[in-house]
């Protein structure tokens, strides 16, 4: 009996049972499952009889095979005219050396990189001076002096009056050295009772503003919370409650950003 685990004539049963040491084994890959190893060792079978294929000086297919496709590829080497390369490059190399340019590879020459014109805001605005946006490119481009009408979630909010530095195609807007006249969004039911404010009334208060000027009530302890805004009643006021208008605020603003979306109108101011 044979203790070789390797041999056909293993008896495991006297290999328990023996005090002499196992022969040194090769411990065995585990695989996940079975059909991992029956893949595994299906690839391996077949690669052995390839290689054995290839060494068998018996087997004539393959030796032949490999035979007749290096002769062909050496017949096709042989058969490949490269004249007409050669007078290409010769050309070329003709060519540059008369127009004074230095003999490069052709692997090592360079593509000429097109510059990319630049794009930033001023660039798009050149692009919008016609169509839609073409008094927006006027107002920029001539420094005239602009109204912007903008609006809250119940309607006109109030105007802008000032200088319109920079737009892009949302109507969004840089405005420099501003005007603001605008009245607060009421809250509760006094939407329902209170007068809506409109464009014609805005460009009277605009007027009277700038006739009479503005009424500053900042002294008044009632009006503390609008530390720096001017407070303009108009003319003539009454009740919020019984279908009156709510008051006007005006301050002046440096700089401001309005966005596109609170935009309702643009026109050119008169006064």
């Amino acid at each position: 009996m044979d203790l070789d685990p390797k041999s056909a004539e293993f008896n495991p049963l006297l290999a328990l049972y023996s005090v002499d040491e196992l022969p040194n084994v090769v411990p065995a890959k585990v695989y996940d499952n079975i059909a991992v190893f029956e893949a595994n060792l299906s690839r391996t079978q077949k690669n052995a009889t390839k290689n054995q294929a290839g060494l068998n000086p018996n087997s004539k297919k393959a030796s032949v095979k490999s035979f007749s496709q290096r002769r062909r590829i050496q017949e096709e080497v042989e058969r490949r005219d490269l004249t007409k390369l050669q007078l290409m490059v010769q050309q070329k190399e003709k060519a540059q050396l008369e127009d004074g340019v230095e003999k490069t590879e052709p692997t090592s020459s360079k593509k000429v990189q097109r510059k990319k014109p630049a794009r930033n805001l001023f660039t798009s605005m050149e692009k919008l001076a016609v169509g839609p946006m073409s008094l927006l490119h006027k107002i920029t481009s001539q420094r005239l002096r602009s109204k912007v009408y903008t609006r809250n979630f119940c309607g006109l909010r109030g105007v802008l009056v000032g200088f319109i530095a920079v737009f892009d195609r949302f109507m969004n807007l840089a405005m420099v050295d501003v005007d603001e006249t605008f009245q607060k969004a009421p809250l509760g039911d006094v939407a329902e009772h209170q007068k809506k404010l409109t464009v014609a009334k805005l460009d009277e208060k605009l007027k009277y503003i700038s006739l009479y000027g503005v009424e500053d009530k900042r002294s008044d302890p009632k009006c503390e919370t609008n530390a720096g805004v001017q407070i303009y009643h108009g003319p003539q006021t009454s009740s919020i409650f019984h279908g009156g208008m709510a008051p006007l605020f005006h301050r002046h603003l440096k700089n401001v950003y309005v966005r596109g979306d609170s935009i309702v109108l643009i026109s050119i101011s008169d006064f």
